[in-house]
């Protein structure tokens, strides 16, 4: 094979042909963006938006990818806001502003076209003006009774300035005023606006948490709503007391009725309160027109009524619950008749001063006439007599075992007294622990109706019974025995 040599001389020109090869590669390889071009001059611009509204700027500078908008410094602004480069408008650059979040103050900044590819290289800068119209933002309601705590007391009214925490920022110069309000509230409260406030009443006898809601308006006309959350407090209602009636019969053993769980039932108060198991105490009665009431326990009255009577009796009693307080009804009992038992009774004991006087026997009224009926008159315990007969000792409270002084029958056809004499005595002093009782006598299943004076009878002192100064000075006690006829 023959060898090819290279010369010295023909070395040094293929190293040349091969440097310039690669020197005019390298400039094709090199984008023309690297070249040094005259970028575009900036002119003044100016603009308007609305608050809180971004605008794009038209330059009016045709769109060349070789050139950027950038702001020439950031001492020039803008106050408040954001700049960037916008998107191509017909061809044309623009510049995006977004103003500062409700801000309306004018704002200007500097602008200048750069090349891409070197910064450095801008043309002249300009300055935008922008001017913001200010624009009505939505008021502010902030909820209320969160911190510090609305507070009042059951079945009480508040008013609530809910406006006081409400505001129109960032606006100013506007006014706010309630435009409307929920009721009923959550606890069948009730709301009403007041004034630029609301009064609030919570349901009656309600305690515990409430809430309602409420909106506001500015006066451009926007609105925004909160909630009003209140805490109502418990306090001791009054007890209810419920009228109560019963019946009994005439003569009957005393009567026990509970009152509190009667015919009407008393309750401590509204339901958060028979709920919280308050008790309730009889703790007065007023006395009644025909018998005797008195309290027997905790919810119970012990009623008596007057012998004989019959009809209809009225009585009233208090109840108090655990806080004090109290209420007041009213009991009405029915007595019904019963076949009576008569009674006989005298107008003594007499105190004998003139040795002479009258006693006058009563006939009490009873169901039924009847036609006829025997007595007796007896004295009790003495020892100052007229008849030697009578024994001196002996006697005894039981008026069966006193003696006879007079005896008589009465009779309704002659409506007068028919009968013996009438023994004159006295009686001396220490009578009977029941003298002058009236003396029930059984007559079966009726009894006298009238009610007049069937005797009277007269008596004599006896002059062995005068003390020493010529007076006697003796009481006169009397028991009656009844015998009745047909």
């Amino acid at each position: 094979m023959r060898q090819f040599l290279l010369t010295s001389s023909m070395r040094l020109r293929l190293l040349f042909i091969l440097a310039v090869s690669f020197l005019l590669t390298l400039t094709a390889m090199v984008p023309q963006a690297f070249a040094q071009v005259t970028p575009p001059a900036a002119v003044p611009l100016s603009a308007t938006t609305n608050e809180d509204n971004a605008v794009t700027i038209n330059t009016n500078v045709s769109y060349d990818p070789v050139f950027i908008i950038i702001r020439q410094n950031a001492a020039s602004g803008p106050a408040h806001g954001t700049v960037s480069q916008g998107p191509v408008v017909n061809g044309k650059f623009t510049i995006n502003y977004t103003p500062g979040t409700d801000r309306t103050d004018a704002v200007s900044f500097d602008y200048a076209f750069c090349q891409a590819s070197t910064v450095q290289n801008c043309g002249a800068a300009a300055t935008v003006q922008v001017a913001i119209t200010p624009v009505n933002d939505p008021p502010t309601a902030n909820d209320d009774g969160v911190s510090p705590i609305i507070e009042l007391q059951e079945d009480n009214p508040l008013v609530i300035d809910v406006l006081a925490n409400d505001s129109t920022a960032p606006d100013s110069g506007d006014t706010l005023s309630i435009s409307a309000v929920v009721s009923p509230t959550a606890q069948g409260g009730t709301t009403e606006i007041v004034a630029d406030e609301i009064l609030y009443v919570p349901a009656q006898d309600y305690c515990g948490s409430d809430s309602f809601g409420y909106t506001i308006e500015d006066s451009q006309g926007l609105t925004d709503s909160a909630t009003v959350y209140i805490e109502v407090l418990c306090v001791n209602d009054p007890p209810i007391a419920a009228d109560d009636t019963a019946s009994m019969n005439e003569d009957a053993t005393p009567f026990v009725l509970d009152v509190v769980n009667g015919t009407g039932i008393d309750v401590p108060g509204p339901a958060n309160e028979i709920a919280a198991g308050q008790t309730l105490t009889v703790v007065a009665v007023s006395p009644p027109a025909h018998g005797v009431v008195t309290i027997d326990g905790q919810h119970t009255v012990q009623y008596t009524p007057t012998h004989y009577y019959n009809g209809i009796d009225i009585f009233t009693y208090t109840i108090e619950d655990d806080g004090g307080l109290q209420d007041t009804a009213t009991v009405t009992i029915t007595i019904n008749p019963m076949p009576n038992q008569p009674m006989l009774s005298l107008d003594g004991p007499h105190n004998v001063g003139n040795h002479r006087f009258t006693v006058d026997v009563i006939l009490t009224s009873a169901d039924q006439n009847v036609s006829s009926l025997d007595f007796r008159l007896r004295y009790g315990l003495g020892n100052c007599l007229l008849d030697p007969d009578i024994p001196a000792n002996g006697l005894s409270d039981d008026v069966s075992n006193m003696p006879t002084v007079a005896e008589g029958f009465y009779s309704e056809v002659e409506d007068e007294f028919i009968g013996g004499p009438l023994l004159h005595f006295v009686s001396a002093s220490q009578p009977p622990a029941n003298s002058g009782d009236p003396l029930k006598i059984l007559v079966g299943p009726n009894g006298p109706t009238v009610e007049r004076v069937v005797a009277t009878v007269e008596f004599r002192v006896n002059s062995s019974c005068v003390d020493p100064s010529g007076v006697a000075n003796v009481t006169l006690n009397f028991g009656l025995q009844l015998e009745f006829g047909d």
